[in-house]
């Protein structure tokens, strides 16, 4: 399935592309990142926060960097208390 309503070349499905170059990468095996040399080495400790891992993603580093235990910028102001419902 591919759009010929484009000037450019056409553009090809995922099937089409897989069919025509295999399921595996060009280079054949993907690289690993090599370990560690010392893995006996503990990392250094952090001031209440755990140590990031090469499993840890953006976001959650982000959360755990916001929620640990800084203090509100100074120019933040306070939060408000969230209005009760009195019906």
């Amino acid at each position: 399935m591919t759009d010929e309503t484009e000037s450019g070349p056409p553009q090809k499905t995922v099937a089409e592309l897989l069919a025509q170059h295999g399921a595996q990468p060009e280079g054949g095996r993907r690289r690993r990142r090599r370990a560690a040399d010392d893995e006996d080495e503990a990392p250094e400790p952090t001031r209440g926060r755990r140590a990031p891992s090469v499993s840890d993603t953006a976001p959650q580093a982000n959360i755990d960097r916001v929620s640990g235990d800084t203090p509100p910028p100074p120019n933040r102001p306070p939060r408000r208390s969230r209005p009760q419902d009195s019906g």
